[in-house]
């Protein structure tokens, strides 16, 4: 089987949940409404998120969640993008992104916004969005901690 991306299922959230255990990047906190919040979702809730992942034989080597952003129907924000430190620099992120935009254009979306950090943890991340096209365009100080800012990227559609 090669590689496909496909809607997230309800028994899935074991398989997002360890991808974003083994990237690194989230503490404890993080991981635990991260992992709330892809049950609820997975389980119905008309948040209107939605999760895919990036799968092969091996198994699940990545997964995403798109999100519409509150108050403003034409723009989505790519919430969650991880890949399993095994596949990473393989293409599975840049192809995440790329059916995240097929969701959003499907959708009539007119812009995609990235949040991410500014740790060096989220630097790979960063450059992946820029050489996507993304480009920065905020910054708030401090707001995962001091001296972790969140960094704000969008792309129009």
């Amino acid at each position: 089987m090669t590689e496909m991306i496909r809607p997230a299922q309800s028994d899935d959230h074991t398989d997002i949940d360890r991808i974003a255990r083994l990237s690194g990047m989230f503490g404890e906190g993080e991981l635990s409404f991260l992992s709330e919040m892809t049950r609820g979702d997975l389980a119905g809730s008309d948040e209107g998120r939605v999760w895919f992942l990036s799968e092969a034989a091996e198994g699940v080597k990545g997964a995403a969640c798109l999100s519409p952003e509150p108050l403003q129907e034409d723009v989505r924000n790519l919430l969650f993008i991880s890949v399993a430190p095994d596949h990473r620099d393989a293409g599975v992120g840049r192809r995440l992104i790329a059916h995240a935009e097929g969701l959003a254009r499907d959708a009539a979306a007119r812009l995609i916004l990235i949040e991410t950090s500014s740790g060096p943890a989220f630097e790979t991340a960063r450059a992946l969005y820029s050489k996507l096209g993304y480009m920065q365009d905020g910054q708030i100080r401090d707001y995962f901690g001091p001296g972790d800012d969140k960094v704000i990227f969008r792309k129009s559609l």
